[in-house]
C-alpha cells in the first residue's frame, strides 16, 4: 500500500503542520493545542502507531503566497477566511508596504511567486526529517480570452518564464538538500476549472 499526502495551494505551514504532525509525530503541533483546545480529538496509542511513518511520499501542490502577519481578530466571523483567521491569529494578505506578493495572473487568488515553492520546500524537509516530496501541481493561468489571436496563444513566454523561475527554485531546494524526487506541470492540456470552467487555461498545449 502506498501512501502521500498532497499540500494544497492555499495551505500556508500553519496548515501543513496541522496535517503533518499528526503523520510524521502523531501529535497536533503544540501551538494548534494551545489555541484550539479540548476541540481538537484525542489520538489513541493504536492511532498513533498507524499514523507515525505511514507516508511514502509528501505530495506539494504550488500556486502561489500570501504574506501573514499575527492579528487578534475580535471581530466578527463574516468573510470566507475569517474562522480560520480567528482560530490561527493570523491575517493573510497578497501586499506588503503596498507592494503586491507578485504579478497577478488570471483568477484573482493567484500571484506570481516562484521563491515560495522553494521556501516550503524547504520547509517540510527541514520540519519532517528531509522525506520523499513531490511537486504534484505547479502552474500558471491565464484568461481564455476570445479577441486573443492564435498566434497570441502560442507566444506564450508568461508562462515560459514562469516554469523557469519555479523550476529554478526546486533545484536550488535540492542544492541545498531537499529530497525533491519529481515534479509534475499543471496543466498538460486546459481543464474545466471548477467554477471559473473553460474561462482560465492552465495547460502547457492550447
Amino acid at each position: 500500500m502506498h501512501c502521500y499526502l498532497m499540500l494544497q495551494p492555499w495551505m500556508s505551514t500553519i496548515e501543513s503542520s496541522r496535517v503533518l504532525d499528526p503523520i510524521f509525530f502523531g501529535q497536533y503541533p503544540s501551538s494548534m493545542k494551545e489555541r484550539i483546545g479540548d476541540q481538537l480529538p484525542k489520538f489513541e496509542d493504536n492511532e498513533i502507531a498507524m499514523l507515525k511513518g505511514s507516508l511514502d511520499f509528501v505530495g506539494v501542490n504550488y500556486y502561489t503566497s500570501r504574506y501573514v502577519s499575527t492579528s487578534s481578530l475580535s471581530y466578527p466571523i463574516s468573510g470566507p477566511f475569517d474562522g480560520y483567521n480567528k482560530e490561527t491569529g493570523t491575517t493573510r494578505s497578497v501586499e506588503a508596504n503596498g507592494k503586491p506578493i507578485g504579478k497577478q495572473g488570471a483568477s484573482e487568488w493567484m500571484y506570481i511567486a516562484p521563491w515560495g515553492i522553494k521556501k516550503i520546500l524547504n520547509w517540510v524537509a527541514h520540519r519532517y526529517h528531509n522525506p520523499a516530496i513531490y511537486v504534484t501541481e505547479n502552474g500558471l493561468d491565464d484568461e481564455n480570452l476570445a479577441t486573443k489571436s492564435l498566434e497570441e496563444f502560442l507566444n506564450d513566454t508568461e508562462r515560459i518564464k514562469f516554469y523557469q523561475d519555479h523550476l529554478s527554485s526546486v533545484i536550488d531546494a535540492i542544492r541545498e538538500g531537499t529530497n525533491v524526487r519529481g515534479y509534475f506541470a499543471w496543466s498538460l492540456l486546459d481543464n474545466f476549472e471548477w467554477s471559473n470552467g473553460y474561462s482560465k487555461r492552465f495547460g502547457l498545449i492550447y
